[in-house]
């Protein structure tokens, strides 16, 4: 037996030990009260003794065997040994209906008890009076009284030191076919136990004509203080639990999402703390997606998708397409390794995408090791295309010093080439019903991709279209390369190389 097992074991033995001893107390004032219809002192303290040796040994060995899967879990879980889903799911089942369950059988065999004193009367060719009645009474009160105390030790003892050991994750409604001890069911047992009880114990010794003034003291008295304890546990499995998920609002209050309320019970009370539980759970997904989100896009645009003020459905958006490419990467890739391969790109990416998240673009797709970016999409902005060109030249400046780091430690250096253009898009949710991508599509993309590729053939890194260079020519200076032909396009485009942006003037300060 574990040291749970001999703290609940104790538990049960001072409850039914204190029962008695009241038992015993109230015995002992009626036989002084009325000597002629009760038994003797002696009588009764050997009833007593007969009761609590009954009670005992039928008890006992049905605790220790109750206890079992539950102490055996707790030893296993705490050494760290295997426990298989059947073994943890019996356990937890029976911790849960443990002070149910430990109560009943205490209160049952207290009564079985008494009602025992009706053939040991008549085996000892006693009387079956008053004496018998009160006999029986006595012991009944014991059943009631430990039972009740039973209840509460044994409650606590689980709380404390194996629900959380059996459901580290605190999920007790997972468990099906456990009913839990509503509440009001505590009080309405306080109720009965310590006002209904004692005025019908007095109403019958009045009845019998052994009430008196010290009985009535007496039993006012102790079931006083039973009341004052069974008040003491009912708020105590009230107010801790409370103050604990109090505790845990307040941390969520200070934008703590690690918050977690522990779940004690199956009644109200745990059910509000397993709900609060995955209340902060979904806060902290919630958290992770926006903060994964915030990867890719400026804060500006998660505030507005996640206020619902942009519709992800298909619409027709106009915004600005940058696509950036590593030239050369595949030969670069033969000559590290895969690790390598990845770190590089990681660095590289982590350093671009945080250019145009800086610039209020969205980074809709990585293909390989090209990014591709949007502006204007899915918040509309009227800048987008002088945006996106900010955002072109400072992932051109931000490479160079990228790769001064890397040529300082003896690492390959990358060179990049990007292309913009500026139109019309299908912007919307793309893909099957198992997945799903936001992201835009149209001749935009496409005309955006094939200026990126032009770029190494015009020797250089930033390529414009005309509908992007009309958008931001007062603001970026570029020189124009004139119409080229490219893949999938019946005329040639005209592109610009966008060199650097514009120094402010005076009416550009002044506007």
């Amino acid at each position: 037996m574990t040291r749970v097992g001999w703290k609940i074991i104790l538990s049960v033995s001072l409850c039914n030990t204190v029962a008695t001893l009241h038992a015993v107390g109230y015995g002992l004032l009626l036989t002084r009260s009325s000597p002629h219809a009760l038994p003797s002192e002696p009588q009764l303290l050997t009833y007593a003794g007969v009761g609590l040796l009954v009670a005992f040994s039928f008890g006992g060995p049905w605790l220790v065997h109750t206890l079992r899967p539950v102490t055996g879990a707790v030893d296993a879980l705490q050494r760290g040994l295997p426990l298989d889903d059947a073994e943890r799911l019996r356990a937890q089942k029976r911790v849960l209906v443990l002070p149910t369950v430990v109560t009943r059988a205490s209160t049952y065999i207290w009564f079985a008890s008494g009602l025992g004193f009706v053939p040991f009367s008549v085996l000892r060719n006693l009387p079956l009076d008053l004496a018998t009645v009160h006999e029986v009474l006595a012991v009944f009160i014991v059943g009631v009284v430990s039972g009740t105390l039973v209840f509460y030790l044994v409650e606590r003892v689980a709380r404390a030191e194996v629900i959380p050991v059996l459901f580290p994750d605190g999920k007790l409604s997972a468990v099906e076919g456990v009913a839990p001890v509503p509440i009001s069911t505590k009080f309405l047992i306080l109720l009965s136990t310590t006002v209904l009880l004692p005025l019908a114990v007095m109403c019958f010794a009045a009845w019998s004509g052994a009430l008196s003034p010290a009985v009535v003291l007496y039993l006012g008295a102790s079931f006083f203080m039973f009341a004052a304890v069974q008040a003491t546990f009912i708020v105590g499995s009230i107010n801790a639990p409370v103050e604990a998920l109090a505790a845990e609002v307040h941390r969520v209050g200070r934008d703590d999402l690690s918050a977690r309320a522990p779940v004690l019970s199956t009644d109200v009370l745990g059910a509000l703390a397993e709900g609060f539980n995955k209340m902060v759970e979904g806060l902290r997904r919630g958290a992770f997606v926006r903060e994964t989100f915030g990867r890719y896009v400026s804060p500006a645009v998660v505030e507005e998708v996640l206020a619902g003020r942009v519709a992800l459905g298909g619409e027709l958006r106009e915004c600005t397409v940058l696509f950036s490419d590593i030239r050369d990467f595949t030969t670069l890739s033969e000559q590290l390794s895969p690790t390598e391969v990845v770190s590089v790109l990681n660095s590289y990416l982590d350093a671009m995408v945080e250019v145009v998240v800086a610039h209020g673009g969205t980074v809709d797709k990585f293909i390989g090791d090209a990014v591709m970016a949007t502006f204007g999409v899915p918040v509309a902005r009227k800048d987008h295309a002088l945006q996106a060109a900010r955002a072109g030249l400072a992932m051109l400046e931000r490479l160079e010093a990228w790769n001064e780091d890397r040529a300082a430690a003896g690492k390959p250096t990358l060179q990049i080439g990007i292309g913009l253009h500026s139109g019309e898009v299908v912007a919307g949710n793309i893909g099957s019903t198992r997945k799903l991508e936001y992201t835009v599509i149209g001749d935009t993309v496409n005309t955006a991709s094939r200026i990126e590729g032009l770029t190494k053939k015009l020797s250089a890194n930033l390529l414009a279209s005309q509908a992007t260079w009309e958008q931001v020519k007062s603001h970026v200076e570029g020189r124009a390369l004139g119409p080229i032909e490219v893949k999938g396009k019946r005329a040639a485009i005209e592109v610009y190389a966008l060199v650097r942006e514009r120094a402010p003037t005076a009416d550009s300060r002044s506007a």
